[in-house]
């Protein structure tokens, strides 16, 4: 597998495609089939970008009629309106931004070999980021708030990266990549079981990690039907497993115990059904309808309690099985064309996180080394109401690839 594609799969997928009703596209849950062709033309820069140590990545996007775009220097209608709000906390999540990684209120040194292109995440003694700017030195590591790497064992990328989803044990103190479960504390990798043994057996990837849940690890893995997706499978603490499949006609979101079933009640309307995993089975969680066709759905909340959709400003509350409605200017939202998509996060199961850059509503390729303004942007969903979050940064930026941004933040 290229380092394209990996960097590919691992910001455009969070569960697999599955049977959805007609006019939702949905590769589910913070990935779309439309996005993801979209971005098929620029992924070609991403490896270059990569290579040079790309400190930073930026959009490029179609303007609106309705708003004046934003020019190489320029603040755009988004960016205006973000530095408009009120101030609030710095971001819950780390990311990579002016001066290293930020977390916490502290800004951490970042060594050259950290790759910026994945966001960082949060584990006992530090963070687990992407190390290489190269198919030949990819590799995984934990970077210590004192700046200092430590790389993961040879082994959990010899075969190649396969899926370059990261996911760490709510302890903070194990790290699903891969095939592998490394242990922070020794630094020892454990193969998952029911993985090939090599990329020779099975091709890539050769394992998919969906994430932790409070019962353990969840994965996908052998056997694979035709189309190439994976059994789910729950391995546990005591080191047995369980095969998890989820109830027909849905898919296991990555980043928690949660399954998404999407059905059309009608010719005119989409509805969510949604699942938690409660001692190996799947329980019913949610059941609503929205009404309409939803054209594409984005990201679920990590308690499944809200679902972005390409409607935002609207937010679909998925318990109370009504549309929701954050202070976000409409205007605004369709000059920003589909980037914003792409950079969304949750912060938690209430909040979410919208990097807000300004050259977002711009039709130019803004390439070459300059300062890229960026604005963190938190909403409540409950309350409607979104705030600066934290200051602004003038993030360096070194290389320009189409479908990214200049801030990341990750969550599940």
């Amino acid at each position: 597998m290229t380092l394209e594609t990996q960097l590919h799969d691992h910001l455009t997928t969070a569960v697999r495609d599955t049977a959805v009703p007609a006019g939702l596209a949905q590769a589910a849950l913070t990935g779309g089939r439309r996005r993801r062709a979209r971005r098929g033309a620029a992924l070609a820069a991403v490896v270059a970008a990569v290579a040079v140590g790309v400190s930073a990545l930026v959009p490029v996007l179609g303007p609106s009629a309705d708003v004046a775009p934003a020019g190489p220097g320029q603040d755009s209608a988004g960016l205006r309106w973000a530095r408009s709000l009120p101030q609030g906390a710095e971001p819950g999540l780390p990311f990579f931004a002016e001066g290293g990684l930020w977390a916490d209120g502290d800004v951490t040194p970042v060594p050259p070999e950290v790759n910026r292109s994945i966001a960082p995440r949060p584990a006992d003694g530090g963070w687990v980021v992407l190390l290489g700017s190269s198919e030949a030195d990819l590799a995984v590591g934990l970077l210590g708030p004192d700046g200092n790497v430590r790389t993961f064992p040879r082994e959990t990328w010899d075969d190649g990266l396969g899926d370059a989803y990261l996911a760490v044990s709510p302890d903070g103190r194990r790290v699903a990549t891969g095939p592998w479960l490394v242990d922070l504390a020794t630094m020892t990798a454990t193969r998952l079981p029911h993985t090939p043994r090599s990329s020779a057996e099975r091709g890539y990837p050769l394992a998919r990690v969906l994430g932790f849940s409070d019962e353990g690890l969840l994965y996908e893995a052998a056997p694979f039907d035709g189309a190439g997706t994976g059994t789910p499978w729950l391995l546990r603490a005591d080191g047995s497993s369980i095969d998890v499949s989820p109830p027909a006609g849905s898919a296991v979101a990555r980043g928690g115990p949660l399954a998404i079933e999407y059905a059309d009640s009608g010719s005119d309307d989409t509805c969510l059904r949604t699942y938690v995993l409660a001692s190996g089975a799947w329980e019913p969680d949610g059941d609503s309808c929205m009404g309409e066709l939803v054209r594409q759905s984005l990201s679920i909340s990590p308690g499944g309690t809200h679902l972005l959709t390409v409607d935002l400003p609207r937010v679909w509350d998925v318990r109370a099985g009504a549309w929701a409605e954050v202070d976000l200017p409409p205007a605004v939202v369709a000059s920003w064309g589909e980037h914003w998509m792409g950079a969304v996060s949750w912060e938690d199961d209430d909040t979410f996180l919208l990097p807000v850059s300004g050259s977002w509503g711009t039709d130019e390729v803004l390439a070459g080394d300059r300062d890229e303004s960026v604005q963190a942007v938190r909403c409540s969903v409950p309350t409607g109401e979104c705030e600066r979050a934290g200051v602004a940064h003038d993030v360096h930026v070194t290389q320009t690839w189409a479908g990214d941004t200049a801030v990341r933040f990750t969550t599940g």
